[in-house]
């Protein structure tokens, strides 16, 4: 009562109360409300018509954080400095529409909720406020009074409700559920409309046990026992099955059935969830598939290890052995269990030394490595060197990450060996042949010289004629066999180098035709040609070009009776030109077109010679020269055509090569041969008289290094194979004592291949001729 009285005397004080401004009854009143206001559980606020706070009972000073009243009165200023009210959407709320002033303004409101809120942030909290004014018996303002009430809890529930009530329907949203509930008795009494849109049944059809029509055929028996015994027993139920769409389609869903329970534990309600389950259904059937792939993929692995005829095994990220097949096991030498755990490096050090990094980098980067040579020792054959070809893949897990790397590999050391073994052989074959050619040049270097001399000298002497002409034709044969057994290896190893410019094949065609003129006009054969009057502009190596035409004019010669017909046209086409030569000779059968350009073959073998490359030369350097060549004949006793195609040259005509200056009589030379073989070294000596040459003969290098210090030469014509000092060592001594310009240093050697004039001009030599040298490049040699 004490405290009660104390209140109202502050209330007094508050309010000023004196008798002259208040009545006795404006007392009471003022009593009996202060003694209302302490006993609601409610905040109560009251103020002045000035704004000034002038009481808070004991709940609205808890709820503010006031200890006393003296605290809490405070002016409208300071409550607006000390004070926010926000909106429930959290919006300021202007001071005019605080609650105080609406209520000293006469406005009577309740339920305004806001959002209050100290700036110093020691009281946040939601209330509700409700508000009117307080008037005298005489209708004069005494005090706004506001009741406060904390409905923080309260919201927080409802937004929490709400947020709960949003994750539901965003969960059946986003799943597609179909939700639906009925009465205890299990049997449909309402329309379901999530229902009716999923299945398109009518309302009608769905009733009672109606909407199990819906469900397939082949499970409409055991759904329907599932839900009679769930609703029997009153408990939960989970079930699978599906259900017939609105379009037709038959669909999986996942149905939970649950019972709604009063207080007394009576069933009053069935509430139900359908989920759509059709792509978890096919996710599954699909793994189930997958699964059954992987398991026979893993027995297909297994039989592939098992009999595969090369090393298989799998490694893991440390290079450690996974698994391992029989076979490489035996190549290691080691037992296949053995292999299991164990590194690379620890099982096979020596191979671990070259494979170990790139098996590294095929984890690194994921990138496989095929067909990788790897060289080394095994266990299983210490000390001996084996060589194996490898396949490195890299193993992915399903999310792509990179588990390890799978190894194919085959043993390669017999392959390896026989390969050496074969370009051993085919080296061996290169330098008999160099060899071959070498020693069979110097006897045609002798015999070549000698015809050349005999022709010299028998002047009109017409009895040796036939014989000489009968010598010179076969000493060409014999040349040419040597330097198309020479080109055959030049082209299989590939060395053979072609001296390219722009050319005239139309001048090509006619100096092939020059050359090869005694054979075409054997055996009275008519020789007809016929060329364009303009230019064939073509790049290519004249020599070679020449060789091609001649090989082909030569064969058809070969096989044309006497009397017969030998046809050379040359035909341009868009962008390049056709070459025919046509005979009307025995002919070739048709069966054997395509292997006329393989090596050794021979139309008639062991008939007119040869050795049956001629035509391959013609291929490969036509080839060479990015053309073709193709053979046509009718058969046998029907003659052939082989026709070469080249590609023509853009721009301005080739232009034709510098005539020859008019013959002139060779001027006096002295000239030095030097050679070991004393029959080449006379003939040549012989011939070089003739031409009206001063000649010395030195039969070796230190001889022909002690007749250039007393009888200087115009010319030096040298052997390079002599023994002792060879040709090469005496050619850098005879420059070094005499100078560059002292006389020209000519190599005539039975070596002709690249390396050799390669040699021959480091050491020091001008030109570069091969055994045999015909007497028309002794002349021009001299005249130069």
């Amino acid at each position: 009562m004490r405290r009660l009285e104390a209140r109202v005397a502050e209330l007094e004080r508050a309010l000023s109360l004196r008798a002259s401004q208040t009545t006795a009854g404006d007392e009471r009143l003022v009593r009996e409300r202060v003694g209302i206001m302490e006993s609601v559980p409610d905040g109560l606020v009251m103020a002045a018509p000035s704004g000034q706070v002038i009481y808070h009972n004991r709940v609205s000073l808890d709820l503010h954080g006031y200890a006393n009243l003296q605290e809490a009165s405070q002016s409208r200023q300071q409550i607006q400095e000390q004070w926010e009210l926000l909106d429930m959407d959290g919006h300021p709320v202007p001071v005019a529409d605080w609650p105080m002033p609406r209520a000293l303004r006469g406005e009577v409101f309740d339920g305004y909720e806001l959002h209050v809120r100290r700036r110093d942030g020691r009281r946040d909290f939601i209330a509700s406020y409700g508000g009117s004014l307080v008037r005298s018996a005489a209708g004069e303002p005494l005090f706004a009074l506001l009741v406060v009430r904390d409905i923080s809890a309260r919201k927080a529930a409802e937004r929490a409700l709400r947020a709960s009530e949003l994750r539901y329907r965003t969960l059946v949203e986003a799943t597609g559920a179909v939700t639906w509930s009925c009465p205890p008795s299990g049997l449909a009494q309402a329309a379901q409309p999530e229902w009716l849109a999923f299945t398109g049944q009518t309302a009608k059809a769905m009733l009672g046990t109606g909407w199990a029509d819906a469900v397939h055929p082949d499970d409409a028996a055991r759904v329907a026992q599932r839900w009679q015994d769930a609703v029997a027993r009153g408990e939960p139920m989970v079930s699978e099955y599906r259900v017939r769409r609105h379009d037709g389609a038959w669909r999986w869903v996942s149905v939970h059935a649950a019972p709604i329970r009063d207080a007394r534990g009576e069933v009053t309600e069935w509430i139900g969830m359908h989920l759509d389950i059709s792509a978890r259904k096919q996710a599954e059937a699909a793994a189930l598939a997958a699964r059954e792939q992987a398991r026979l993929r893993l027995a297909e692995l297994e039989d592939l290890y098992r009999n595969a005829p090369v090393g298989l095994c799998l490694l893991d990220r440390d290079l450690r052995f996974v698994r391992i097949n029989e076979r490489l096991a035996e190549i290691n030498g080691i037992p296949a269990a053995e292999h299991i755990g164990k590194t690379v490096r620890e099982l096979t050090p020596r191979l671990a030394e070259v494979a170990e990094a790139i098996l590294r980098d095929v984890l690194d980067t994921g990138q496989p490595r095929l067909d990788v040579e790897i060289v080394g020792e095994t266990p299983s054959r210490p000390g001996v060197e084996r060589s194996f070809v490898e396949h490195w893949l890299p193993v992915k897990d399903a999310e792509g990450r990179i588990t390890g790397v799978s190894v194919v590999a085959e043993e390669t050391t017999a392959r390896k060996q026989a390969e050496m073994a074969l370009r051993e052989s085919a080296r061996r074959k290169d330098e008999f042949l160099a060899i071959l050619a070498h020693e069979l040049r110097n006897p045609l270097a002798a015999l070549r010289t000698g015809l050349d001399l005999i022709e010299a000298l028998r002047g009109e002497d017409s009895a040796c004629e036939r014989p000489v002409q009968m010598m010179d034709r076969q000493l060409n044969l014999l040349v040419r066999l040597v330097d198309d057994l020479l080109d055959v290896a030049r082209i299989s190893r590939g060395t053979i180098q072609l001296r390219m410019e722009r050319l005239d094949l139309a001048e090509v065609i006619r100096a092939a035709l020059e050359i090869s003129g005694s054979g075409l006009s054997r055996g009275a054969r008519r020789l007809s040609v016929d060329l364009p009057s303009g230019p064939l502009p073509v790049q290519g190596d004249r020599i070679r070009l020449v060789q091609v035409l001649c090989n082909l004019l030569n064969n058809a010669a070969k096989f044309t009776n006497d009397h017969g017909c030998i046809a050379v046209t040359a035909e341009p086409a868009a962008d390049s030109v056709h070459i025919r030569v046509q005979d009307d000779g025995r002919g070739i059968p048709r069966e054997r077109l395509a292997e006329v350009f393989e090596m050794f073959s021979q139309a008639e073998p062991g008939r007119d010679g040869g050795l049956g490359i001629g035509l391959t030369l013609v291929r490969s350097l036509v080839a060479l020269h990015g053309g073709s060549v193709r053979a046509e004949s009718d058969g046998p006793g029907r003659g052939a055509v082989f026709t070469v195609s080249l590609p023509l040259c853009g721009g301005a005509s080739a232009q034709n090569p510098t005539q020859a200056a008019p013959t002139q009589r060779t001027p006096q030379r002295r000239v030095l041969v030097v050679d070991d073989n004393p029959d080449i070294a006379e003939s040549l000596g012989l011939l070089l008289t003739t031409l009206n040459a001063e000649v010395r003969i030195a039969h070796d290098g230190a001889e022909a290094i002690r007749i250039c210090e007393d009888w200087l030469p115009s010319h030096v014509l040298m052997d390079l194979g002599m023994p002792g000092m060879d040709g090469y060592e005496t050619a850098r001594r005879l420059r070094a004592r005499h100078g560059k310009d002292a006389f020209r240093l000519v190599a005539i050697s039975g070596w002709g291949q690249d390396e050799h004039r390669q040699k021959t001009q480091q050491a020091g030599f001008d030109q570069h001729f091969v055994k045999p040298v015909g007497v028309a490049a002794i002349k021009a040699l001299l005249a130069d």
